[in-house]
């Protein structure tokens, strides 16, 4: 037998998870602009182009 949660009630249920996610969204983003910045430096023409295997590369760092 399964239990379902009501819609828009897992944050109050599980508030530790939103703060993992909100974390875990700074430090995805604070990664991105460090590289988009270095490859600025570079003189690359799209910083800010990104595939899944890069991107969940900046997550594990």
């Amino acid at each position: 037998m399964y239990l379902y949660f009501k819609p828009n009630l897992t944050s109050y249920v599980q508030p530790c998870d939103a703060g993992i996610i909100h974390t875990t969204k700074v430090l995805y983003r604070h990664a991105f602009c460090l590289q988009a910045m270095e490859l600025e430096d570079t003189g690359e023409q799209d910083i800010y182009k990104i595939n899944l295997c890069e991107a969940m590369l900046l997550v594990v760092e």
